[in-house]
């Protein structure tokens, strides 16, 4: 049997600055009271867009869980390039998300359960900040932080 992780670590680095998650959090997220209204609009939509939804969610809890001080405030799975979607899998490798008051870039890969209810697997590479010339031809909005705009 593999010994299970510790619960301090959250993920663990590998070959070329990708971040294997050993740990998931987007369904403790969605479970939380306070996301009541959360959990409903997910429940109304498609399942691409419930996939998406989640799968962002999870990108926010593991990059605030990866490194001390990072606050992500946005990500944006589609950014540079469109994510390519299968029935419960994603791989975002044009995302972006906004943490201290820049955009940087993000790849990801996720995949969910049968039912979209939980993350199975996510695996992250954080690139450099993407320069602010960059930010409107990319659809990247101007925000501030604490900005609690989607």
């Amino acid at each position: 049997a593999k010994p299970s992780p510790s619960p301090a670590r959250t993920a663990r680095p590998s070959t070329g600055g990708r971040v294997t998650a050993t740990d998931y959090f987007a369904a403790a997220v969605l479970d939380d009271p306070r996301n009541r209204e959360t959990r409903e609009i997910l429940s109304t939509l498609t399942s691409d867009e419930r996939l998406m939804q989640i799968c962002n969610i999870e990108a926010m809890e593991q990059l605030k869980r990866w490194k001390a001080g990072f606050v992500p405030h946005n990500i944006v799975a589609y950014a540079m390039a469109d994510p390519v979607m299968s029935a419960k899998s994603m791989e975002a490798t044009g995302a972006a998300v906004y943490a201290a008051g820049k955009w940087y870039r993000l790849s990801f890969s996720c995949a969910a359960t049968a039912d979209l209810r939980q993350v199975a697997s996510f695996a992250f590479t954080l690139g450099r900040p993407i320069p602010h010339r960059e930010w409107e031809q990319n659809s990247l909005p101007e925000l501030v932080e604490g900005d609690p705009t989607d």
